[in-house]
């Protein structure tokens, strides 16, 4: 696995363009949202078994961490919020590729056996996110 740095070919997905947008509309929806969050759960998953699904409290996580509360924003949804802080770096990232027409960063997997290994390693995060959003209790 490798990181390079290529300019983007004509007709390719403008990854840093879509996903920059998505990010900054997503924050500003959550930045005008009430600070307390939604109080009420509108997963379908946790009111059928009454135990929180793996991305349970990721909206309030965002709305936390465009309110400022960082703490608050871990303790609903760590992976979440660790996801939406990584976004906020990659917004910064895409400003600076796209303004100066900068070449992007793309990773390059060297085998089936890497692309394997990250998968099970975001596998891994999730199923200890999703553990302990069922021990705390929060959601």
């Amino acid at each position: 696995m490798r990181f390079l740095w290529r300019r983007k070919h004509p007709g390719e997905f403008d990854h840093e363009l879509v996903w920059s947008l998505l990010t900054l509309g997503a924050f500003g929806v959550a930045r005008f949202l009430p600070a307390e969050g939604i109080g009420m759960s509108i997963c379908w998953f946790h009111g059928l078994t009454g135990i929180p699904c793996p991305s349970c409290g990721s909206t309030r996580s965002l709305i936390a961490l465009a309110h400022g509360q960082w703490g608050e924003a871990a303790a609903w949804n760590p992976l979440a919020s660790l996801f939406f802080v990584g976004m906020g770096f990659y917004v910064v990232y895409s400003a600076f590729t796209l303004l100066l027409r900068r070449p992007r960063l793309r990773l390059q997997f060297t085998s089936a056996r890497e692309r394997l290994a990250l998968a099970a390693i975001l596998v891994l995060a999730v199923t200890i996110d999703w553990i302990y959003l069922i021990r705390a209790g929060k959601i």
